[in-house]
């Protein structure tokens, strides 16, 4: 039955959406896929009649429900009147968005090359780090995944930081690609206290933008450079850049207890996004840092050597306590960061591991939370550490969806 309703929306979202004179933008990427999808489209809504993604639809089915404006019902029952909605927009109107922002997933070989009839203007490949390693296996299998874009999209937009130059050279037409990050013509870097994006021969700085850390500065320069290429002009570039606001659970910080600071980066984990996150606690400027590392889900074979390999980067003369969270984070990644010389808890649960840290909190103190959804929820540690406690809400898994999934694993908070 969900097969046949899949291949319904399918056959019904290519008709509607071949009515359209629309531009399509594609998002694909390791890490960073959700944040750098909502802020191109946030930087373009000023502009262009601009449709999203919604929330983290990024599967065939996800495509048709942000194209139709729905919401994946609780029950099959509450399909039908959506497959009928969805036939009678095919046939009777016309898409009037002017660029369909989309993030594309993929969690095995084959799945991007699926989204071909989308035909993008512009793809956007993020990064090509380990993820969901027990179905790709090699890093060369992520690689070619996420570059599959390449075959259908008119221009691709690389982070060449954090997609070698050999895959990039494999996978990508030379007359296809545009490069952004260090060493190409499109950048972004940190001048005293100051943001300064450079886009070929256009430059524009400020102390305002609302996204932190590495992540967040890729962020903004992927922004930049889609909107370049649609058009924009750099006052229209720079103001959308201003609207851009962190996504929930990625990079968002809040206020703590005692007066200290909660950096909330929950939604998940991969070893590339804990290097960035920890490499932005190590800068602040504070008398005690604390990170709480959740086990990275999905990293097959590889889960022993990647925590390890986490747990290699934890600085005892930049971390004051690392709290980890999680089997393989309290194992692997907690073994090698005590080899390092860290002071280290291991939690058994985002209870356990919030009530610890609360007991750390000073003015002075800076916190990053980072974890995965399945077995982690290290979101659930946050809530303890507010210092008001209605930001809970602006958590990620915070819907009436998650506390029952949630308590089939943990005591949540």
């Amino acid at each position: 039955m969900q097969k046949f309703l899949d291949y319904a929306f399918l056959i019904l979202t290519k008709i509607y959406l071949s009515k359209g004179k629309h531009k399509t933008v594609v998002v694909t990427g390791s890490v960073g896929k959700t944040s750098v999808t909502q802020a191109i489209a946030t930087a373009l809504e000023d502009t262009f009649n601009t449709k999203v993604t919604k929330g983290n639809y990024n599967t065939n089915r996800g495509v048709s429900m942000t194209v139709f404006d729905m919401v994946i019902p609780f029950s099959r029952f509450g399909w039908l009147p959506l497959l009928i909605s969805a036939v009678w927009t095919a046939f009777t109107s016309r898409p009037t968005f002017e660029v369909l922002v989309l993030e594309l997933g993929s969690d095995q070989v084959g799945n991007i090359a699926k989204f071909d009839f989308l035909k993008p203007t512009i793809a956007v490949v993020t990064a090509t780090t380990p993820e969901h390693m027990e179905f790709f296996k090699t890093i060369d299998a992520v690689a070619e995944e996420e570059l599959t874009t390449a075959l259908f999209a008119e221009k691709v937009i690389v982070n060449v930081e954090l997609v070698p130059r050999k895959y990039i050279d494999m996978f990508v037409p030379k007359e296809k690609l545009v490069a952004y990050g260090r060493g190409t013509s499109n950048t972004i870097k940190a001048v005293r206290d100051e943001i300064v994006i450079s886009l070929n021969d256009s430059t524009f700085k400020s102390k305002e933008f609302n996204l932190i850390g590495g992540a967040g500065q890729s962020t903004l320069l992927a922004s930049a450079v889609v909107c370049q290429h649609l058009g924009m002009d750099s006052i229209e570039i720079k103001e959308g850049l201003f609207r851009i606001q962190p996504v929930a659970g990625r990079m968002n910080k809040f206020t703590g207890l005692n007066g200290s600071t909660i950096i909330d980066d929950t939604y998940n984990s991969s070893p590339e996004a804990v290097r960035s996150a920890l490499d932005y606690l190590y800068a602040q400027n504070a008398s005690r840092r604390v990170a709480l590392l959740g086990m990275m889900n999905e990293m097959g074979d590889q889960s022993q050597e990647l925590h390890e390999l986490v747990g290699s980067w934890c600085d005892p003369s930049k971390l004051d306590t690392l709290v980890t969270l999680g089997k393989d984070a309290n194992t692997y990644l907690a073994n090698v960061a005590e080899k390092m010389g860290c002071n280290v808890v291991r939690a058994e649960t985002p209870e356990r591991a919030g009530q610890y840290i609360a007991t750390q909190l000073t003015a002075s103190t800076v916190v990053l939370a980072k974890g995965s959804q399945n077995g982690v929820y290290a979101e659930e540690a946050i809530k303890l550490l507010l210092a008001d406690p209605s930001d809970s809400a602006k958590l990620v898994r915070q819907s009436s969806y998650w506390p029952k999934k949630k308590s089939k694993i943990w005591v949540t908070v």
